[in-house]
Protein backbone atom coordinates (compact mmCIF):
# COMPACT_ATOMS: atom_id res chain seq x y z
CA UNK A 1 0.00 0.00 0.00
CA UNK A 2 2.69 2.28 0.92
CA UNK A 3 4.10 2.61 -2.74
CA UNK A 4 0.19 3.49 -4.25
CA UNK A 5 0.19 6.43 -2.01
CA UNK A 6 2.90 9.26 -3.74
CA UNK A 7 1.42 8.06 -7.39
CA UNK A 8 -1.64 8.90 -6.07
CA UNK A 9 -1.02 12.56 -5.08
CA UNK A 10 1.10 12.74 -8.04
CA UNK A 11 -1.85 12.27 -9.88
CA UNK A 12 -4.14 14.55 -7.68
CA UNK A 13 -1.51 17.13 -7.81
CA UNK A 14 -0.60 17.44 -12.05
CA UNK A 15 -4.11 19.03 -12.79
CA UNK A 16 -4.17 21.64 -10.31
CA UNK A 17 -0.31 22.78 -10.85
CA UNK A 18 -1.69 23.25 -14.73
CA UNK A 19 -4.65 24.85 -14.01
CA UNK A 20 -2.62 27.18 -11.84
CA UNK A 21 -1.06 28.00 -15.21
CA UNK A 22 -3.61 29.55 -17.19
CA UNK A 23 -4.85 32.65 -17.27
CA UNK A 24 -9.01 33.54 -18.55
CA UNK A 25 -8.85 37.17 -19.91
CA UNK A 26 -10.83 39.69 -21.39
CA UNK A 27 -10.23 42.94 -23.44
CA UNK A 28 -11.51 46.00 -21.28
CA UNK A 29 -13.60 48.32 -23.93
CA UNK A 30 -13.42 50.77 -21.36
CA UNK A 31 -9.92 52.08 -21.79
CA UNK A 32 -9.10 53.58 -24.80
CA UNK A 33 -6.12 51.50 -27.25
CA UNK A 34 -2.85 52.06 -27.36
CA UNK A 35 -2.19 54.76 -30.00
CA UNK A 36 -5.78 54.93 -29.96
CA UNK A 37 -8.83 57.26 -29.90
CA UNK A 38 -12.53 57.69 -28.90
CA UNK A 39 -12.83 61.76 -30.00
CA UNK A 40 -15.99 62.45 -31.56
CA UNK A 41 -14.08 63.41 -34.78
CA UNK A 42 -12.21 59.52 -34.77
CA UNK A 43 -8.54 59.74 -36.11
CA UNK A 44 -7.07 62.73 -38.14
CA UNK A 45 -5.59 60.12 -40.98
CA UNK A 46 -6.28 56.21 -41.21
CA UNK A 47 -4.84 54.35 -38.47
CA UNK A 48 -3.44 50.10 -38.82
CA UNK A 49 -2.78 49.17 -35.70
CA UNK A 50 -4.38 49.36 -31.82
CA UNK A 51 -3.21 47.34 -29.15
CA UNK A 52 -6.20 46.87 -26.29
CA UNK A 53 -6.00 46.47 -22.40
CA UNK A 54 -7.23 43.49 -20.82
CA UNK A 55 -8.64 43.18 -17.13
CA UNK A 56 -5.42 42.30 -16.16
CA UNK A 57 -1.35 43.81 -16.94
CA UNK A 58 -0.20 40.16 -18.30
CA UNK A 59 -1.96 39.96 -21.66
CA UNK A 60 -2.91 42.69 -24.17
CA UNK A 61 -4.73 42.35 -28.04
CA UNK A 62 -3.07 43.93 -30.39
CA UNK A 63 -5.32 44.00 -33.21
CA UNK A 64 -3.39 45.52 -37.37
CA UNK A 65 -4.57 45.81 -40.60
CA UNK A 66 -2.34 43.53 -42.53
CA UNK A 67 -3.83 44.58 -46.20
CA UNK A 68 -6.71 45.91 -47.79
CA UNK A 69 -8.43 46.30 -51.36
CA UNK A 70 -10.05 49.48 -52.88
CA UNK A 71 -11.43 50.79 -49.46
CA UNK A 72 -11.94 53.96 -48.16
CA UNK A 73 -11.33 54.17 -44.08
CA UNK A 74 -12.54 57.68 -43.49
CA UNK A 75 -13.66 61.39 -44.68
CA UNK A 76 -13.32 65.11 -44.13
CA UNK A 77 -9.97 64.25 -41.89
CA UNK A 78 -12.20 62.16 -39.63
CA UNK A 79 -11.40 58.59 -39.51
CA UNK A 80 -13.30 55.99 -37.60
CA UNK A 81 -11.95 52.57 -38.23
CA UNK A 82 -9.82 51.39 -35.48
CA UNK A 83 -11.61 54.06 -33.27
CA UNK A 84 -13.63 54.19 -30.01
CA UNK A 85 -15.70 56.49 -30.32
CA UNK A 86 -19.23 55.52 -30.62
CA UNK A 87 -19.60 57.04 -34.42
CA UNK A 88 -19.19 55.81 -37.85
CA UNK A 89 -19.86 56.84 -41.20
CA UNK A 90 -23.06 55.30 -42.88
CA UNK A 91 -24.83 55.12 -46.34
CA UNK A 92 -23.40 58.07 -48.49
CA UNK A 93 -21.32 59.75 -45.93
CA UNK A 94 -23.58 60.37 -43.36
CA UNK A 95 -22.00 60.58 -40.24
CA UNK A 96 -24.02 58.26 -37.36
CA UNK A 97 -23.84 57.89 -32.88
CA UNK A 98 -23.82 53.94 -32.83
CA UNK A 99 -26.21 52.13 -30.67
CA UNK A 100 -24.16 50.10 -27.74
CA UNK A 101 -22.10 50.30 -25.37
CA UNK A 102 -19.37 52.94 -25.49
CA UNK A 103 -15.71 51.80 -26.24
CA UNK A 104 -16.58 48.73 -28.42
CA UNK A 105 -14.25 48.61 -31.95
CA UNK A 106 -14.81 50.23 -35.16
CA UNK A 107 -14.51 48.57 -38.06
CA UNK A 108 -15.70 51.66 -41.14
CA UNK A 109 -15.28 51.25 -44.15
CA UNK A 110 -16.68 51.59 -47.74
CA UNK A 111 -15.90 50.95 -51.77
CA UNK A 112 -14.88 54.86 -52.72
CA UNK A 113 -17.50 56.95 -54.55
CA UNK A 114 -17.82 56.44 -58.25
CA UNK A 115 -15.50 53.56 -57.93
CA UNK A 116 -16.64 50.44 -59.72
CA UNK A 117 -13.66 48.07 -58.42
CA UNK A 118 -14.30 45.35 -56.27
CA UNK A 119 -13.34 43.39 -54.28
CA UNK A 120 -13.86 45.43 -51.41
CA UNK A 121 -12.06 44.07 -47.79
CA UNK A 122 -9.75 44.99 -44.84
CA UNK A 123 -7.90 42.01 -42.86
CA UNK A 124 -7.43 42.67 -39.61
CA UNK A 125 -5.12 40.19 -37.55
CA UNK A 126 -5.41 39.66 -33.84
CA UNK A 127 -2.35 38.88 -31.48
CA UNK A 128 -2.28 38.04 -27.96
CA UNK A 129 1.08 39.31 -26.50
CA UNK A 130 2.35 39.46 -23.10
CA UNK A 131 3.86 42.36 -20.67
CA UNK A 132 6.94 41.81 -22.63
CA UNK A 133 5.15 42.53 -26.25
CA UNK A 134 5.67 38.73 -27.04
CA UNK A 135 2.95 36.79 -29.17
CA UNK A 136 2.15 34.00 -27.43
CA UNK A 137 -0.72 30.98 -27.97
CA UNK A 138 -4.16 30.93 -26.75
CA UNK A 139 -7.16 28.98 -26.25
CA UNK A 140 -10.55 29.65 -25.93
CA UNK A 141 -10.73 32.45 -28.30
CA UNK A 142 -13.76 34.12 -28.52
CA UNK A 143 -15.13 37.14 -30.16
CA UNK A 144 -18.05 39.18 -30.24
CA UNK A 145 -19.31 41.73 -33.61
CA UNK A 146 -22.32 44.17 -33.67
CA UNK A 147 -24.54 45.39 -35.97
CA UNK A 148 -23.33 43.12 -38.73
CA UNK A 149 -25.97 43.29 -40.97
CA UNK A 150 -27.69 44.30 -44.62
CA UNK A 151 -29.48 47.39 -46.16
CA UNK A 152 -30.04 49.38 -49.56
CA UNK A 153 -26.59 50.91 -48.67
CA UNK A 154 -24.47 47.79 -47.90
CA UNK A 155 -23.65 44.40 -47.06
CA UNK A 156 -21.31 43.24 -44.31
CA UNK A 157 -19.11 39.94 -45.11
CA UNK A 158 -17.10 38.31 -41.99
CA UNK A 159 -14.99 35.87 -43.39
CA UNK A 160 -12.29 33.99 -40.49
CA UNK A 161 -9.28 32.58 -41.94
CA UNK A 162 -8.01 30.51 -39.65
CA UNK A 163 -11.15 28.44 -39.43
CA UNK A 164 -13.08 26.76 -37.77
CA UNK A 165 -15.09 29.58 -36.07
CA UNK A 166 -17.79 27.94 -34.53
CA UNK A 167 -21.25 30.55 -34.51
CA UNK A 168 -22.07 29.71 -30.76
CA UNK A 169 -24.29 32.76 -30.09
CA UNK A 170 -26.85 34.75 -33.13
CA UNK A 171 -30.09 36.86 -33.77
CA UNK A 172 -30.74 34.46 -36.44
CA UNK A 173 -31.23 36.13 -39.90
CA UNK A 174 -27.99 34.57 -40.91
CA UNK A 175 -26.20 32.67 -43.68
CA UNK A 176 -22.62 31.09 -43.62
CA UNK A 177 -20.09 29.87 -41.16
CA UNK A 178 -17.81 32.60 -40.99
CA UNK A 179 -14.94 30.76 -43.20
CA UNK A 180 -13.60 32.30 -46.53
CA UNK A 181 -15.57 29.57 -48.75
CA UNK A 182 -18.71 30.83 -46.31
CA UNK A 183 -18.70 33.77 -45.12
CA UNK A 184 -21.11 35.16 -42.27
CA UNK A 185 -23.45 37.35 -43.41
CA UNK A 186 -27.51 38.32 -42.64
CA UNK A 187 -29.97 36.32 -45.15
CA UNK A 188 -31.42 39.38 -45.62
CA UNK A 189 -32.10 43.13 -44.79
CA UNK A 190 -34.80 42.23 -42.17
CA UNK A 191 -34.25 43.84 -38.96
CA UNK A 192 -34.03 42.28 -35.41
CA UNK A 193 -36.22 39.65 -34.40
CA UNK A 194 -38.89 40.76 -31.87
CA UNK A 195 -37.91 39.46 -28.12
CA UNK A 196 -33.92 40.66 -29.13
CA UNK A 197 -32.66 42.34 -25.67
CA UNK A 198 -30.40 44.66 -27.86
CA UNK A 199 -32.17 46.97 -30.76
CA UNK A 200 -28.83 45.66 -33.28
CA UNK A 201 -27.66 42.29 -34.30
CA UNK A 202 -24.99 40.86 -32.38
CA UNK A 203 -23.05 37.39 -33.38
CA UNK A 204 -20.27 35.50 -31.02
CA UNK A 205 -17.72 33.44 -32.78
CA UNK A 206 -15.66 30.62 -30.72
CA UNK A 207 -12.20 30.05 -32.84
CA UNK A 208 -10.65 27.85 -30.24
CA UNK A 209 -6.89 27.73 -30.16
CA UNK A 210 -5.23 30.80 -31.53
CA UNK A 211 -1.60 30.54 -32.49
CA UNK A 212 1.24 33.00 -31.09
CA UNK A 213 0.93 34.39 -35.02
CA UNK A 214 -2.53 35.68 -34.59
CA UNK A 215 -5.80 34.96 -36.73
CA UNK A 216 -6.94 36.91 -39.39
CA UNK A 217 -10.71 38.43 -39.74
CA UNK A 218 -11.31 39.76 -43.20
CA UNK A 219 -14.13 42.40 -43.49
CA UNK A 220 -15.68 42.61 -46.83
CA UNK A 221 -18.08 44.65 -48.93
CA UNK A 222 -20.83 43.36 -50.41
CA UNK A 223 -23.29 45.05 -53.01
CA UNK A 224 -23.75 48.07 -53.43
CA UNK A 225 -20.85 48.68 -51.52
CA UNK A 226 -21.42 52.06 -49.28
CA UNK A 227 -20.44 52.99 -45.75
CA UNK A 228 -20.79 49.87 -43.53
CA UNK A 229 -19.54 49.27 -40.30
CA UNK A 230 -19.12 46.30 -37.75
CA UNK A 231 -18.25 47.05 -34.16
CA UNK A 232 -16.28 44.20 -31.66
CA UNK A 233 -18.05 44.46 -28.27
CA UNK A 234 -16.25 41.46 -26.34
CA UNK A 235 -13.05 39.36 -27.03
CA UNK A 236 -11.90 36.82 -24.85
CA UNK A 237 -9.05 33.70 -24.25
CA UNK A 238 -7.26 32.14 -22.19
CA UNK A 239 -3.74 32.13 -22.14
CA UNK A 240 -0.87 30.27 -20.68
CA UNK A 241 0.89 31.80 -18.07
CA UNK A 242 -0.58 33.55 -14.52
CA UNK A 243 -2.78 36.54 -14.72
Amino acid sequence: MAWSVPVIAAAVAAPHVSASQLCSASVDFNTVATNGTNSSTGFPSAVSSVTLATGTPAYRVRITQTDSVNTQFGTASSFYNFSQSARAWTNNDQLATLPGPAGRLILNQRRPAGSSASPVYQRVRFEIINAAGVAVDVTNFRITLDDINKTANHDDVIAFVDAPATVVASYGNSTGTGTVTNPFRRANTDGVPAGSPTTFYRDTFDLGAVPASGTRLDYVGGTPYGWQYVTISALSFTAPGAC
